[in-house]
């Protein structure tokens, strides 16, 4: 098998369980925005330009707010900026792409996507490889992407036919996928530094969704770990070299 078959054979069977759970999940937002009201055009353009479910899950249920358009971006904007620390994390990993292949990595990155490569750079660097692969990163984004944009269209148009397929459980999916992905990426040396961040981050995010907004958790409980992690740098780095000594 070519090198270029066994990289996309390889995306596609990393991607494969998040796609399952990606269907239903689509499913419910293709209903859900029926059911609010908007076009299955205008769903389709929705998750093809914002790549990003939980957003797109809060778009829905803000679709009626007064002013629309201003809550609606502000809200967007809070839950989508943990895609800046996404990005910044991805960036060493890139250099040498052409700047129209970095714009489209970017734009294809969602959180498992990011994640997904992430374990796979970390893998091939512990085995002396190339980190990034962009065979492997497109099978894994495009797999999700189209898988998406199927199942939430299929949704808004068999919105009377599939009901509310949110009684059924099918909601959990994005919940689920989102701890499984923590639980694959946490630190495998779980000392005070390296864990300091995400359990900051994490309970952070947990006191804003209760106090303020589940939207503003996201970006408030990223920053906070993200300024654990630059406060701690120092000694952080001081203690991977007393490990490695």
């Amino acid at each position: 098998m070519s090198d270029w078959r066994s990289e996309v054979e390889a995306g596609l069977i990393t991607a494969l369980p998040m796609l399952i759970g990606f269907i239903p999940l689509g499913l419910i937002l293709g209903a859900q925005a029926s059911h609010a009201g908007i076009s299955p055009l205008t769903t389709v353009m929705m998750t093809g330009l914002n790549f990003a479910g939980g957003s797109e899950f809060a778009v829905v249920a803000l679709w009626d707010a007064f002013p629309p358009f201003l809550v609606i971006a502000i809200t967007t904007a809070l839950i989508n900026s943990r895609h800046i620390i996404m990005g910044a994390t991805l960036a060493p990993y890139l250099k040498g792409q052409s700047h129209l292949r970095v714009a489209f990595i970017y734009f294809l990155m969602c959180d498992e996507t990011w994640a997904l490569n992430l374990q796979e750079i970390s893998r091939r660097q512990a085995e002396g490889k190339p980190p990034f692969r962009p065979l492997f990163y497109f099978s894994v984004a495009l797999a999700l992407y189209m898988t998406w944009q199927l199942s939430s269209f299929t949704g808004a148009l068999l919105t009377h036919l599939l009901g509310d397929l949110s009684v059924w459980g099918f909601n959990l999916a994005c919940p689920a996928t989102f701890i499984a992905l923590s639980i694959a990426m946490f630190p495998k040396q779980r000392t005070l530094y390296r864990v300091l961040p995400v359990v900051t981050a994490a309970l952070v995010a947990a006191l804003v969704s209760v106090t303020l907004s589940e939207a503003a958790a996201v970006g408030l409980g990223s920053l906070s770990g993200l300024l654990v992690a630059f406060f701690t740098y120092g000694k952080f780095s001081a203690e991977e070299k007393k490990t490695a000594a």
